[in-house]
């Protein structure tokens, strides 16, 4: 049986402006649900790697096989990937935390952290049965202060 709808991919920040030297989580979200379940997920996220570094990934709960997970600050690029040997996951769900450190003021007005496109090799993506399930994917606006 196959999904009937796409799966979005969301980034979620709880501070849309922080201070320089100060750590925030960015929430990655899988809108999963009865009629798009979801196995497994990959994420590859490109952020500028003057105003932001990493500290650390924080694995979900839900999706325990970890497959993947990196960072390198030098480039502003992370990757992250998890899995289900059980049943699909029919429902939204927190995928990974990712902790942030802001390094340096933004320069004009904010910086974006986004998915990486949806072309290989650094396809983001949501998946079901070994099958690409991707909806739109939302990034996220931080202003460094």
């Amino acid at each position: 049986m196959a999904p009937e709808l796409t799966v979005p991919l969301v980034l979620e920040s709880y501070s849309e402006a922080v201070e320089t030297g100060q750590e925030f989580q960015l929430t990655v979200k899988v809108e999963a649900g009865h009629t798009r379940p979801v196995d497994a997920a990959q994420i590859y996220l490109d952020f500028d790697h003057t105003t932001l570094e990493v500290v650390a990934i924080r694995p979900g709960p839900h999706l325990g096989y970890l497959l993947q997970s990196s960072w390198d600050n030098s480039r502003g690029r992370l990757a992250y990937a998890a899995g289900t040997l059980g049943n699909p996951l029919e429902f939204p769900f927190t995928f990974c935390n990712v902790v942030f450190r802001a390094k340096a003021p933004t320069v004009r007005g904010s910086t974006l952290v986004q998915f990486e496109d949806l072309r290989p090799p650094r396809q983001s993506k949501a998946i079901y049965r070994g099958l690409d399930v991707t909806g739109h994917l939302t990034s996220v606006r931080i202003r460094v202060r």
